[in-house]
């Protein structure tokens, strides 16, 4: 029986999920959330209406709002593979 086993599945890849604990982000990504209302309600009390204000604005924008690698952040579930 267990020989008849390994045949069939002697060569399939073993998937285990790993969970790396992390830290808990809440405070800067409502900081981060907060920035962002603030700077649209700027935006539109016409704060930003000139050519080089767009583009502060846009910039201001992007760099908090950007989209980091999500494999990296602290407490996700990764899938490991382990070789048969």
């Amino acid at each position: 029986m267990e020989k008849a086993f390994l045949l069939a599945a002697g060569a399939v890849e073993i998937v285990r999920k790993v969970f790396r604990p992390g830290v808990d982000c809440t405070g800067d990504i409502e900081g981060v959330n907060r920035a962002l209302s603030d700077l649209r309600e700027d935006r539109e009390a016409g704060l930003y209406s000139s050519e080089l204000g767009k583009q502060e604005y846009r910039e201001a924008c992007k760099r908090l709002d950007g989209d980091p690698d999500r494999r990296d952040l602290p407490g996700t579930v990764e899938h490991v593979v382990d070789p048969a």
